[in-house]
């Protein structure tokens, strides 16, 4: 009868788990063990059930003395603290993948987040300007950068010297011996310098091998950046913004090579130092400019246009510092001189001297 029993109950077991749903359970071992869908989800219900009369219970099974008896697979929480773990080792992986600064995970930010945060566009939506000063040669020496007219503007500059950046062209302020100090463009931008004048704050602080946390001192966060052979720097970003503040420069030794300051200051148009700039809100005037050169027996001209303030000369560097030969008649006859202030005129720069 006994037997008929145990028959009939493992007879009405294969009929359920052949009706319910199966799901997998991958426990800490990463064995596959199926399961019925009830078992999982009814467990709480089957207790307290009550037999149908005429069903015959089955005793528990004894087991005798010296016999292994197998042990349940139980589906806990330690499992799925397993998976959880594993799903961030697997992020952790590809985070490395994509960066190679192994960052200390006590740092609120990563290198990439330190990029994008001092990008020159970024940083002048939240500062209308930036001082940085970097005493290699001078402890007056600094860059300072701004917005003019919605564009950006770069100027350094330190004792007895001026030089920019602005609406695409460079120049500097150049003594003309009667006293006056005149802004005298020199170049034009090249087609990539968008970009550099983008990364301008970036390339200051170059890419680290490894960041670790240092201190959080008040709006500062301080991180160690090391670079290899016993060089690194000390790196301090602002809590909030993540725009860097300040980067010491340090040998393995602890010794300071040098600290650059960014100090993040108010409107400075408005600063006599910088009212030249005013001349580019006002109307232009027109430079004509035209190149020949000899080389190989071959003659190359090229002819450009520009647009200037109305005091600001135009004079190429290729005149000023290289093979060229400044004149402002085609004929080629006397030495080149400014032409003046309010008039429109031309230009003409060649490798055969007059």
């Amino acid at each position: 009868m006994k037997k008929i029993g145990c028959f009939l109950i493992c007879l009405a077991f294969a009929v359920v788990m052949a009706g319910c749903g199966n799901f997998t359970v991958r426990t800490s071992r990463n064995h596959q063990i199926v399961l019925p869908e009830d078992i999982q989800t009814g467990a709480e219900e089957t207790e307290g059930t009550d037999v149908p009369e005429g069903t015959e219970v089955p005793k528990e099974t004894e087991v005798s003395d010296g016999a292994e008896v197998p042990e349940e697979t139980v589906v806990s929480e330690e499992t799925e603290e397993s998976a959880e773990e594993s799903a961030e080792t697997a992020a952790e992986i590809r985070e490395t993948e994509e960066s190679t600064v192994v960052t200390d995970p006590k740092l609120t930010y990563s290198w990439e987040d330190l990029v994008q945060a001092n990008k020159l566009s970024s940083v002048l939506t939240l500062y209308p300007s930036v001082k940085i000063t970097s005493p290699i040669y001078s402890p007056d020496d600094c860059t300072r950068i701004f917005l003019h007219a919605g564009e950006p503007v770069l100027i350094s500059e330190g004792p007895g010297y001026l030089s920019g950046q602005i609406r695409g062209c460079y120049f500097d302020m150049d003594d003309t011996g009667d006293g006056e100090v005149r802004p005298v463009i020199g170049g034009f931008y090249e087609e990539n310098n968008s970009e550099r004048l983008e990364n301008c704050l970036i390339e200051y602080f170059a890419e680290p091998e490894e960041m670790k946390l240092d201190r959080i001192e008040g709006d500062l966060i301080w991180a160690d950046c090391f670079y290899g052979d016993g060089f690194r720097t000390k790196l301090a970003v602002d809590r909030g913004t993540l725009v860097v503040r300040e980067i010491m420069s340090l040998t393995e030794n602890e010794e300071v090579l040098g600290i650059t300051d960014f100090d993040y200051l108010e409107e400075i148009r408005a600063d006599e130092d910088y009212l030249f700039l005013y001349s580019w809100d006002r109307p232009l005037r027109t430079v004509t400019v035209t190149w020949e050169s000899f080389y190989a027996g071959k003659q190359d001209v090229r002819t450009e246009t520009f647009s200037i303030p109305q005091d600001w000369e135009l004079l190429p560097w290729e005149g000023r510092y290289g093979d060229y030969t400044v004149y402002t008649n085609l004929d080629y006859i006397g030495d080149y001189a400014y032409p003046g202030d309010g008039e429109d005129y031309v230009l003409f720069l060649t490798t055969v001297k007059g």
